[in-house]
């Protein structure tokens, strides 16, 4: 992974630490391998005017070979295929998983869905102490954030508790707790963190550093940050790494239940800070609610975990942000805690268990083949609901299905369209340009001829690409379109060099695959 300066801002929003997360896997995805192989100078200019949009032209501009390029076009409203290769084939859906994620989590708990964080008690309050235990429970909530706990902390305060006599216990028990979406990739990406129903500020934490002006060893902290406040946290521990360790600032993690440690190799500047994955995301959520209440005058014991009893007294009830909302965000930023967080809720729903993100991956894979008929569903594999893995396979027809699908809901007067995110088409015959900056086309009846527009969801990892999502064309008509690109020898050849998930994508394969897809959706948008 390449070395980056992060951002030095002290404060991040929501709305920023959810684009930095998408920033940081894009940052680790476009690394040059040593070994990689170059396309000759002649055919690196990708902004040269394209002629011939024919599949075998575009293989041979962008030196990928039609193996490894998978594509189903079919008419929004009758399901008419206009154009495909190899639609059945099953093909690595990176983040464009996050669409069966989220249609699955609208439908399965509903478009009026709020996720609940609760403090529940065992005791009654008398004279500002709560005589028995105080539980923090989790309920999946994928946004919440410390600028939340310190609201249930007020509202604490104001029923009048200011110690607690028992214990405070956290309960994530609705999933199973995980120290790692996929514990192949990178211990140290941000994007990479643990997952629990008990869940704060996307589960990372600042990391860090400041050197006095003599130059000395440099000082390290850990704190949560949000657009309002700073908790510093000081249950984790920084170390200087040894000179030549590799990765990114040298990250490691020491998972020591007594003092779990990160190290770090700081960059020269006499200050910097680092994003770091959270491995305990319950514990972790659990002991920043104990720093916000502090700070709002309630003392309470170390937290410890339990699980609350049915017949516990509600105390504080934090309700989430709308579905589609979240929804919205999680596919707009493609972040991946939320993603799985809202799969985890839609298979605890169907099943009724506790899973974790590989469970919840089966459960979904199932209620799709029962729920959508009409698609062949052989090969769909879900390990998960981020798309972070290497083992997950969806087919271009599978995905245009659940697309499909997802046209037809009524999510509180919008379209699952809406809750894409806008997709660069670029020039097209009528000289209209569609970009990211326009959001989603106008709604009215019969959209005008010769405005194009693009709702879509992107994903990439490691030599894996694709695009999937709705487009109105030049000529007016609505489709549904969903293109992969996999270069599956090459991946073998970095799992051999033990690379695998050191985010060995090169460069130019990652633009190139890039071009040829936004080609395809071009050649769709002037055709059809």
């Amino acid at each position: 992974m390449a070395s980056v300066d992060f951002p030095r801002s002290p404060r991040l929003t929501v709305t920023r630490a959810l684009a930095l997360c998408l920033l940081a896997g894009t940052v680790a995805l476009t690394t040059y391998a040593a070994d990689a192989k170059k396309p000759p100078k002649r055919e690196r200019d990708a902004d040269a005017e394209i002629t011939d949009f024919s599949d075998e032209a575009l293989s041979k501009r962008f030196q990928l070979p039609l193996s490894e390029v998978a594509y189903l076009v079919v008419d929004a409203k009758t399901g008419k295929v206009l154009e495909e290769r190899q639609p059945k084939e099953g093909f690595v859906p990176a983040s464009t998983i996050k669409v069966a994620s989220t249609v699955a989590a609208l439908v399965v708990l509903g478009a009026d869905h709020r996720f609940q964080t609760d403090l529940v008690s065992t005791g009654v309050i008398n004279g500002g102490t709560l005589t028995g235990d105080l539980f923090l429970k989790g309920g999946g909530d994928p946004m919440l954030t410390s600028d939340d706990f310190e609201t249930m902390a007020q509202q604490l305060k104001a029923k009048g508790v200011t110690k607690v006599s028992g214990r405070f216990l956290y309960d994530s028990s609705a999933y199973v707790t995980v120290k790692a979406i996929d514990s192949e990739y990178e211990e140290s990406a941000s994007y990479n963190p643990g997952i629990a129903a008990l869940s704060v500020n996307f589960n990372v934490l600042q990391l860090k550093w400041e050197r006095d002006k003599k130059g000395g060893a440099p000082r390290f902290r850990f704190s949560a940050q949000t657009d309002h406040h700073e908790l510093d946290v000081d249950y984790l521990k920084a170390e200087q790494a040894q000179p030549g360790t590799t990765g990114p600032y040298g990250l490691a993690y020491k998972d020591d239940p007594k003092s779990p440690t990160w190290t770090v190799l700081p960059g020269k500047r006499p200050k910097g800070e680092i994003r770091v994955p959270v491995k305990r995301p319950d514990f972790n959520a659990a002991y920043l609610f104990r720093k916000a209440a502090e700070k709002h005058g309630i003392a309470l014991p170390e937290p410890v975990a339990g699980t609350a009893p049915e017949a516990a007294n509600l105390l504080v009830r934090q309700a989430s942000k709308p579905l589609p909302d979240i929804v919205h965000r999680t596919n707009r930023f493609s972040n991946n805690p939320a993603a799985e967080m809202l799969a985890l809720a839609a298979a605890r729903k169907l099943s009724g268990k506790s899973l974790d993100p590989a469970g919840a991956g089966q459960v979904i894979m199932a209620w799709y083949k029962e729920k959508i008929g009409g698609t062949d569903w052989g090969g769909l594999t879900l390990r998960n609901g981020s798309g972070l893995t290497k083992d997950s396979r969806i087919s271009p027809e599978q995905m245009v299905g659940i697309l499909r699908y997802a046209q037809t809901l009524s999510i509180g007067g919008q379209s699952y369209a809406e809750l894409l995110r806008a997709y660069n088409v670029g020039k097209v015959e009528s000289e209209e340009e569609y970009g990211a900056d326009e959001g989603p086309r106008p709604k009215e009846k019969g959209a005008k001829r010769g405005v194009v527009g693009a709702m879509a969801k992107t994903g990439t990892v490691n030599y894996s690409r694709g695009v999937v999502g709705y487009l109105h064309t030049g000529k007016g008509h609505d489709v549904i379109f969903a293109v992969f690109i996999s270069d599956f020898k090459q991946r073998e050849v970095m799992q051999k060099q033990g690379q695998t998930w050191k985010e060995p994508p090169v460069r130019w394969w990652m633009s190139r695959s890039r071009e040829f897809q936004r080609a395809l959706v071009k050649r769709w948008a002037e055709k059809l």
